[in-house]
């Protein structure tokens, strides 16, 4: 009993193992810019992140409805998708980490910055801006994480146009799970335990 036990344990640990694994994948434009990334891990959920030029109720569907228009109600929830897009996206990479330019609606040359609205004190804020592209060779853990958040003019594109961009998170559909690979080793080692039942 005790070696079916393990050889089953050993079939689920394979199975487990063949699903695992997640990274984000770079989304570009035909100029060859970033323009985002898909399976974005905020928090436990998956994201698909699009950078975004525009006034905030022009990206947001208007910037006024906090539960209908913005990706992120709370600054705690801002935060934590800005911390997954500097770890997931521009820490994987350094190249664009280090040159604004290679990101999409970045024309400034020393840096630029992306921006999350969120709610607070019942309006629509500015989320902390994540100075995520820097032109230097320390990266986005050496950049300054956050600024303070302000109340916008969500009808005007940001005063910075030049160096910031929009991060509009969309919920990413979930994968289809690749049952056949952990089927198959699942199956094998109920037919190994079968044979070693066999032979004991």
């Amino acid at each position: 009993m005790t070696k079916f036990l393990k050889s089953l344990a050993t079939a689920i640990l394979f199975a487990v193992i063949a699903t695992a694994g997640h990274a984000a994948t770079y989304t570009f434009n035909g100029s060859g810019q970033l323009t985002g990334a898909t399976g974005v891990d905020v928090s436990g959920t998956l994201y698909d992140v699009t950078f975004e030029e525009g006034s905030c109720a022009a990206v947001f569907s208007g910037c006024d409805e906090v539960s209908d228009d913005l990706d992120f109600d709370t600054k705690a929830a801002a935060e934590a998708a800005a911390n997954s897009i500097g770890l997931q996206i521009f820490e994987k990479d350094d190249a664009y980490d280090t040159d604004p330019e290679t990101t999409f609606g970045c024309t400034f040359t020393l840096s630029c910055g992306f921006q999350i609205p969120y709610a607070v004190g019942g309006g629509v804020a500015e989320a902390p801006l994540g100075v995520i592209f820097r032109n230097v060779n320390d990266g986005f853990a050496d950049g300054i994480p956050f600024s303070e958040a302000s109340l916008i003019d969500t009808a005007s594109e940001p005063v910075f146009a030049s160096r910031t961009v929009w991060a509009k998170f969309t919920q990413a559909a979930p994968a289809p799970v690749p049952l056949p690979a952990p089927v198959l080793l699942l199956m094998g080692g109920l037919v190994g335990l079968g044979a070693l039942r066999r032979k004991g």
